[in-house]
């Protein structure tokens, strides 16, 4: 739309000119105004979230937080007890996870399906995971035989690896009736030999 000129007489006798603004221009400016208005509103509230989140990380009394690489879903290494083994007594539980740093998973031992067990970190050697182990008291099968299983766990107890060995603890009633009962022996002492009567006299 074209610009209108309009001429008024003035008071003093004189003309005054006036110019109105076209509706195309009042409508950008009011675009302008908005998006000037827009932009400033989406980088102060960008300033306040940066502000709040550094203001968390820095508050007196944080607790510092170390990050591990996610341990990677591969076999685990059983190192104690073996498939088959015999067991007695106090036993070290050994394992691992192949492949993955020894902070970055949770351990833990079952046996036949009963409750997880913790297997705390342990660098002697090598790092891995170990538990001492009382078998004394497992004594429920009377084979003698119990399954162990091994379960991996992520940093956020998600299950990544298990496997299971089967072991014999000397404890159960197979192994009671393995045992010989003594038997007292008695010595019977042999029969004296018979003695031949002796010829009578001649007449």
């Amino acid at each position: 739309m074209h610009t209108h000129r309009r001429t008024f007489g003035s008071s003093n006798g004189g003309s005054e000119k006036y110019e109105s603004a076209s509706d195309d221009d009042a409508l950008r400016g009011k675009v302008s105004s908005y998006d000037r208005r827009s932009i400033k509103t989406i980088v102060s509230r960008a300033m306040v979230s940066l502000i709040i989140a550094t203001a968390a990380f820095a508050l007196p009394g944080s607790v510092p937080v170390t990050a591990y690489a996610q341990a990677a879903t591969g076999p685990i290494d059983v190192w104690w007890p073996t498939a088959s083994a015999t067991l007695s007594g106090v036993q070290p539980f050994k394992a691992m996870l192949e492949g993955a740093d020894v902070n970055s998973y949770y351990l833990f031992w079952e046996v036949d399906g009963g409750q997880y067990n913790l297997m705390p970190t342990n660098t002697q050697d090598y790092p891995h995971k170990e538990a001492e182990v009382n078998v004394a008291g497992w004594n429920w099968e009377p084979s003698g035989d119990y399954e162990i299983t091994f379960i991996a766990q992520n940093l956020q107890g998600q299950e990544i690896a298990r496997t299971s060995v089967t072991v014999h603890v000397a404890n159960g009633a197979a192994d009671a009736a393995a045992v010989a009962t003594p038997v007292a022996t008695v010595s019977v002492p042999a029969p004296a030999p018979a003695v031949a009567p002796a010829p009578p006299p001649p007449p």
